[in-house]
């Protein structure tokens, strides 16, 4: 019975270790979109600037 237990416990442990783990890189995921995103907007407009100045 303990060893059935131990294995419940180590199985719970387990889990709980890979469900955090879901849970940061989902977090990681998330920020590194948001930060994408947000990098990607002002290089956009800086390249459309410099088309700009460059044209006349």
């Amino acid at each position: 019975m303990r060893l059935h237990l131990g294995l419940n416990r180590g199985a719970l442990a387990l889990f709980a270790v890979i469900a955090t783990l879901v849970c940061i890189c989902a977090g990681a995921i998330v920020v590194a979109s948001k930060a994408w995103h947000a990098a990607s907007e002002p290089l956009v407009s800086t390249s459309v600037e410099l088309v700009d100045e460059t044209s006349p």
